[in-house]
């Protein structure tokens, strides 16, 4: 070793408690959890959006469709101008 040098240090290694694997196992069932109850529900729905009634793939075609029928375009202009000007009901 020369002189100055700092000493190698070991490497540590965390033992792993029977708590530990316990905790490990029920993070693991919440997750899995999550994903059955939140993600494939939520992908199943977006994945129709982008489909039309025969199955085919439209893109954002049945969105666009959406927003110009039911005046939704209107909206981000409507909601600005409520916040900055907001009605005072019964006040």
């Amino acid at each position: 070793m020369a002189p100055g040098a700092a000493p190698a240090l070991g490497i540590v290694r965390h033992k792993v408690s029977s708590e530990d694997w316990i905790m490990r196992g029920i993070l693991g069932a919440i997750a899995l959890y999550l994903l059955v109850a939140i993600v494939l529900p939520l992908y199943a729905l977006l994945s129709k959006g982008f489909q039309d009634k025969d199955g085919n793939f439209t893109g954002l075609d049945n969105f666009t469709e959406f927003f110009d029928q039911h005046g939704y375009r209107r909206l981000p202009g409507l909601c600005l101008r409520l916040c900055a000007d907001p009605p005072m009901h019964g006040l």
